[in-house]
């Protein structure tokens, strides 16, 4: 059957379509947001689709169609498929911040009234940076390693909510003390 070929798409626009088409596939479902394993594994496919169109250019003379962009998702994801299989979710990022503060804020220490102005809260909202990171570094890991994965183990969790409480627990004595009434440099 002959194909006819439509209007050629330019490197960035093929590139664009092809990583919104493939997203759009990742999101069906339950999906609402990309993993940041699923976000560096798009990275890959990004460049799996530009290396696409700098050999399609050199083998057809000429730049692919949609018709060929949508044939190469299709081939790729289905390709791929299984490096993008979600496990059940434990927790999820959000939901893990809001524990490591909530632990926080329930340990003897963090009484706002003992702190000098503005020290409760910055303490807070250090500490959920701290946990947005360790959950970040810590939910990226190779297929196969899924107990090690933050958010599809609660061994993970629980070894991470004690990590940056042990952690809080430092800080607190070397960085944190700074901030409360009458043992700080920064009280007026």
């Amino acid at each position: 059957m002959v194909r006819f070929l439509t209007e050629e798409l330019d490197r960035d626009t093929f590139v664009k379509q092809y990583i919104q088409s493939f997203k759009r596939i990742l999101l069906v479902g339950d999906a609402n947001k990309l993993s940041a394993r699923e976000e560096s594994l798009l990275e890959l496919e990004k460049k799996s689709s530009e290396l696409f169109f700098d050999t399609f250019v050199k083998q057809h003379g000429r730049a692919p169609d949609e018709d060929t962009l949508l044939e190469q998702v299709k081939v790729n994801f289905l390709k791929r498929s299984h490096l993008f299989k979600r496990s059940a979710q434990v927790i999820d990022e959000e939901h893990f911040i809001l524990s490591h503060v909530d632990q926080v804020k329930r340990m003897k220490e963090m009484k706002r009234e003992v702190f000098v102005e503005g020290g409760y809260s910055f303490i807070l909202e250090r500490e959920k940076r701290l946990a947005r990171d360790y959950f970040r570094k810590h939910d990226d890991y190779p297929e196969g390693y899924e107990e090690l994965i933050i958010s599809r183990s609660i061994t993970a969790v629980n070894r991470g909510l004690e990590k940056l409480a042990t952690d809080f627990m430092d800080s607190f004595s070397y960085y944190y003390k700074d901030y409360v009434k009458g043992k700080n440099k920064y009280e007026r």
